[in-house]
């Protein structure tokens, strides 16, 4: 399978979908659990450009740590707690397997997830 990145971190934005990144898991931060049973596990992700929260639904972040580095695709980019979260993709919907990579450059900075947005649209005044 090739594996074709079409973003970088530093370029993803709020609404962004069916995004393929190539990155490395650099901090787990935490695991929860939501009303419907979905478990949900919490990592920093980052390349080369800066870095990211990164959730992943159910059995997923069980199947992966620290250090691993990982494609994703069908991923998207949406606001939690006016906070830039990027989410893997649902099953069915992309993937997210491990590179048989080693090493990989990273930068923690500048992290999309400290910086708080508005979280509203703004209407048309027509």
């Amino acid at each position: 399978m090739e594996i074709k990145p079409n973003k970088k971190i530093k370029d993803i934005k709020k609404g962004d979908k069916n995004i393929n990144i190539i990155v490395i898991l650099i901090e787990y931060l935490s695991k929860t659990s939501v009303k419907n049973g979905t478990l949900i596990t919490h990592y920093l992700i980052a390349d080369e450009t800066g870095s990211i929260q990164c959730n992943f639904f159910d059995e997923i972040g069980d199947k992966i740590q620290e250090g691993d580095i990982l494609y994703i695709t069908g991923a998207y980019a949406s606001l939690f707690k006016h906070h830039l979260v990027l989410y893997n993709a649902k099953p069915g919907f992309g993937i997210v397997g491990k590179m048989d990579e080693f090493f990989m450059p990273f930068s923690k900075t500048p992290n999309l997830s400290e910086k708080e947005y508005e979280d509203f649209e703004q209407k048309d005044d027509k």
